[in-house]
């Protein structure tokens, strides 16, 4: 699998999408989650968007759903532990530091250990697990746990934690805590694998949002408030709430109402609330199990529907209550979302709708779908480059005699070998081209400096990571000179000057810091080490020592 990096872009502007009003009817009365007080409308059913068709959309304007509740919702109290006298830490002369950030990671035999982001200050956390999730810009790490003294198949052991970092305060919050929950609900399993997955950080850092049942029988939407230290209510009703997802600004959580657990999809409605309490919105009902693919701008998602087939893509505006077909019917593979250009791919199944047989496109702007490629393996996570404004697609998912991969522009493929599997930098005005040689490329495919020779094994892993700042990039290469070690080297786009960091081995993974003054390497061998590497001073220094498989998580902007 190919690791890809996914270059940041300006949000794109809320996309509104105009259409003659959708008839109403009524559809079965939602269940759960603060049910509407007027039925919202459902879609009517029109032909299917073809590839000149000036109008391929439908669109359904849903009744403004008011909030239930007018009062305020309750507040929840929850048991603080105190921070223990002292912190075990591997190195008693350093401690974390007061302001982080911090870099916390699982799996050694210790358990879940926090370091400074120079990789010093290893400190053992009283918590241990694998579902964990650190607050981006303050000083708290969230997750699951299990309550002590409770049998293992007994609902009310569930629990989230709040670790407070550096001084290791510790919060818990029972989240199946509602006294009458009944003995014989439906299944253990199933309602261990609904809220059992780690909550979830709004994108501003303010909130914690999670499913629990605290209040009744029945799982509902919470948010913890960072700054008032109080636990929110959001949803009620007689379905379970189940999934929570952020929207960008922070402003709506998207959830799913299930009409039980058990085996298969019991998705019954997708819903919003907002984080303010003011209104919940009933979106849409799913037929099968709704993806949510990516956002455009701050209130507008792509999704798609999928459990053993796929169906259905559809862009919802959450604000204007708006949904939108993009295709309605059955797709191959799913659905796929450039989150640069916001742009959707699917391959639908049925030929009735007109549109040639291949992947097709939808960009946030025009709406019409485009034939992307005739390809009917999934073109996954196309590379977009800018400066060519043309997408590359690995060789793998093209029927082409091609070396690398192809550049698609309006459906017309050609070959990209001179260049290699293209790797962007995070401003889009670089890419490294990997092929027999590591090469340095200017936006429009401009060649600026060729680096290494047989830097790349196989075109089947990338092995460049770029800094976080696009001012360099790591990369491997094996010694096919009496001068060159093997092992990983920092390439600076100031100096133009490659420097050799370590003989680690070809397969790996990076976590730098934001600033970008250094990096966490993790070396993929039999016997996983954790590395601090020091861009300014050239410094390499072992953090760690690691099993096989290790979760890791940034607390505190870093």
């Amino acid at each position: 699998m190919r690791k890809f990096i996914i270059v940041l872009v300006l949000l794109i502007n809320i996309i509104t999408a105009c259409a003659s009003p959708a008839t109403t009817n009524a559809p079965p009365t939602p269940t759960a989650d603060r049910r509407p007080t007027t039925a919202p409308s459902t879609p009517t059913t029109s032909s299917q968007p073809s590839a000149t068709a000036t109008t391929s959309t439908r669109i359904a304007t849903y009744t403004h759903i008011p909030p239930s509740r007018t009062s305020p919702p309750p507040t929840i109290t929850h048991t603080r532990i105190p921070s223990q006298t002292s912190a075990p830490t591997a190195d008693p002369s350093v401690a974390l530091n007061d302001n982080g950030p911090w870099l916390v990671y699982a799996g050694s035999d210790d358990g879940w250990i926090a370091v400074n982001a120079d990789g010093t200050g290893k400190t053992v956390l009283p918590i241990q697990g694998w579902e964990f999730t650190g607050s981006p810009n303050g000083n708290l790490l969230a997750g699951r746990t299990t309550l002590q003294g409770f049998a293992a198949d007994d609902i009310h052991r569930h629990a989230i934690f709040l670790l407070s970092l550096p001084d290791l305060s510790l919060e818990i919050i029972p989240i199946a805590s509602y006294p009458d929950m009944p003995s014989d609900i439906d299944s253990i399993a199933t309602f261990d694998s609904a809220v059992w997955g780690s909550p979830v950080w709004s994108p501003n850092g303010r909130y914690l949002a999670f499913v629990g049942a605290i209040d009744g029988p029945t799982s509902d939407v919470y948010v913890y408030d960072t700054v008032t230290d109080q636990i929110h209510r959001l949803t009620d009703g007689l379905g379970q709430a189940s999934e929570p997802e952020w929207s960008p600004n922070s402003r709506w959580i998207v959830h799913r109402e299930l009409d039980g657990w058990g085996m298969g999809c019991h998705e019954v409605g997708v819903w919003a609330a907002a984080v303010d309490g003011s209104e919940v919105k009933w979106l849409f009902k799913p037929d099968q199990c709704t993806q949510l693919l990516g956002w455009i701008g701050y209130d507008t998602f792509v999704s798609y529907e999928e459990h053993i087939d796929a169906y259905n893509v559809r862009r919802m505006d959450i604000t204007k209550s708006e949904m939108t077909w993009l295709y309605q019917g059955q797709i191959i593979f799913g659905a796929y979302f450039n989150d640069r250009t916001k742009d959707t791919f699917f391959n639908p199944i049925d030929s009735a709708t007109g549109l040639t047989k291949g992947y097709q496109i939808v960009g946030p702007y025009d709406l019409t779908p485009k034939l992307f490629s005739t390809s009917t393996i999934p073109p996954i996570f196309p590379v977009w480059l800018p400066g060519m404004n043309k997408y590359f697609v690995g060789n793998e998912s093209m029927n082409m005699p091609c070396t690398y991969g192809v550049l698609i522009e309006n459906g017309e493929s050609t070959c990209f070998d001179e260049y290699g599997y293209p790797i962007v930098s995070p401003d889009g005005q670089w890419f490294v081209g990997e092929s027999d040689w590591l090469r340095l490329f200017s936006a429009d495919g401009t060649l600026i400096s060729e680096i290494a020779e047989g830097a790349t094994v196989n075109k089947e892993s990338t092995t460049t990571s770029w800094r976080p700042d696009s001012a360099g990039f790591v990369y491997y290469s094996p010694a096919n000179k009496p001068d060159q070690k093997p092992g990983l080297n920092y390439f600076s786009l100031a100096t133009g000057q490659s420097q050799w960091i370590g003989g680690t081995t070809e397969s790996y993974d990076l976590i730098w810091r934001d600033d970008s003054t250094g990096a966490f390497i993790i070396t993929d061998s039999s016997s996983k080490q954790l590395f601090y590497f020091d861009l300014a001073s050239s410094y390499l220094t072992l953090v760690d020592h690691l099993p096989d498989s290790i979760a890791s998580t940034w607390v505190g902007a870093r």
